[in-house]
């Protein structure tokens, strides 16, 4: 049966099971400090080595994954194992254009 959180929660305590809310509510996040609204942060800056990129690291080819801890380190991949190394490890990097095909 649809109703109203007011009546909703004296519907629960008085043991009906089934009860519909018609209007569900959006929660907006607010700042505690200042109450006002939080945006979300999107982070705009790109860092040198992006994914798929190719790095030499000790003399081996790995595919970069992705950066992590602000970009000072890079996930990368072989053919089977997943590592991470930091930036100023890698000897050489071969960017890859604007197409990219796997």
């Amino acid at each position: 049966m649809p109703c109203s959180a007011r009546k909703a929660r004296i519907l629960l305590k008085k043991g009906e099971a089934h009860v519909v809310r018609t209007n569900p509510f959006f929660v907006i996040q607010l700042n505690i400090s200042t109450g006002e609204q939080v945006r979300p942060s999107i982070r705009r800056q790109r860092y040198s080595i992006q994914p798929h990129d190719l790095v030499i690291v000790k003399g081996k080819k790995y595919a970069v994954k992705g950066s992590f801890n602000l970009g000072k380190w890079i996930s990368c991949s072989d053919d089977l194992n997943k590592v991470n190394f930091s930036i100023s490890k890698i000897d050489k990097v071969f960017h890859t254009g604007s197409v990219y095909i796997a």
